[in-house]
């Protein structure tokens, strides 16, 4: 009996060791990491720097790391990110009692408002009805109170879709400068067709300031479809012109075969003569109606091919401004 309730005392006392156990390797695993990230910054790998930061903020969740992490984004143009970051900083030091790191956090925050790109989705209202409606931005699904508000995102290309139950998928990118760069996308009605049916749209963003730049060209169902039939049509042309030069060959030459030994003459023609021009004038015919025929399929496939290069472009806007006071990177003061 003795000897089991001394087990019974050890095994108690080691599972309440295992959580302290564990928070001190995180605590460990955060430091490290967080000095890692200092040194990254230090010799200017930023782009390295900037997930040693946010390895420590899992590990281990402080003020001071978050602040040195949204610096990093900051310097290496994730504004966006950065501004997530310093709010988060700033309700955690204002939590846990570091009034100079909430106040700095805070100052950085507002002067990166100034700077910060956004993008707006227009949802129209029959849309936002559709039962099943999903409207995702980079493969994360917004929830129904982004639609039609100014989100704050970091520069780059970003990629939109929207799907409902019925409608054709509709899809599009948009490319945000890194600062200063606030776009609206307005999403069409989503057409009826196949689930599986894709549409690639972009329709023109509007910028509030700045002047406006291109935006790659996105092809719609119907834009497509155009330059699949211009691709066939063009192929079709090829081989009309092959038939014509095939048989126009052919016409030619049994035109030679009736004029050689006497076949035929002025006078007229014997029977293999009367026979092989019979065959040329045959062939000369399906030679000239395969060249109308090409000209026209060729005609066609070219008229297709602009019809749908000018039924596939945007345009994007762009502007920049800035700002920014010190941080000290400290996991603690």
């Amino acid at each position: 009996m003795a000897l089991r309730n001394r087990a019974a005392t050890w095994v108690l006392a080691a599972g309440l060791s295992l959580p302290k156990l564990a928070a001190a390797q995180d605590a460990a695993k955060a430091d490290a990491t967080f000095q890692a990230g200092r040194e990254l910054m230090k010799d200017g790998k930023l782009a390295e720097a900037c997930p040693k930061f946010e390895e420590s903020q899992r590990a281990e969740p402080a003020a001071g790391t978050l602040l040195a992490l949204a610096y990093c984004q900051e310097r290496v143009g994730l504004l966006a990110s950065s501004l997530s970051s310093y709010l988060a900083a700033a309700d955690l030091a204002a939590k846990a009692g570091q009034s100079e790191r909430q106040k700095v956090a805070a100052e950085r925050a507002a002067l990166l408002q100034k700077r910060i790109s956004s993008l707006t989705i227009l949802v129209p209202a029959e849309l936002s009805k559709q039962a099943g409606l999903q409207i995702k931005r980079d493969g994360v699904e917004l929830d129904r109170t982004a639609y039609n508000v100014s989100v704050p995102l970091d520069g780059g290309t970003h990629s939109i879709e929207a799907t409902a139950p019925g409608r054709e998928r509709w899809a599009g990118v948009v490319t945000l400068q890194a600062e200063g760069d606030q776009k609206t996308l307005q999403l069409p009605e989503l057409e009826r067709g196949g689930a599986d049916a894709d549409v690639l749209l972009l329709t023109p963003a509007r910028s509030r300031t700045g002047a406006p730049a291109l935006a790659p060209p996105l092809e719609s169902a119907s834009t497509r479809h155009m330059r699949q039939a211009s691709l066939g049509l063009g192929l079709a042309s090829v081989v009309g012109v092959g038939i014509g030069v095939t048989f126009g060959l052919a016409a030619k030459s049994r035109n030679d075969a009736s004029n050689r030994d006497g076949h035929c003459d002025s006078t007229g023609c014997d029977a293999y003569g009367a026979d092989r021009r019979q065959s040329a004038l045959d062939a000369a015919q399906v030679a000239t109606w395969s060249f109308i025929a090409a000209g026209a399929l060729g005609a066609t496939a070219i008229i297709l091919y602009f019809k749908a290069d000018n039924a596939s472009s945007t345009q994007l806007a762009t502007s920049i401004s800035g700002g920014s006071p010190r941080v000290t990177l400290s996991r603690s003061f």
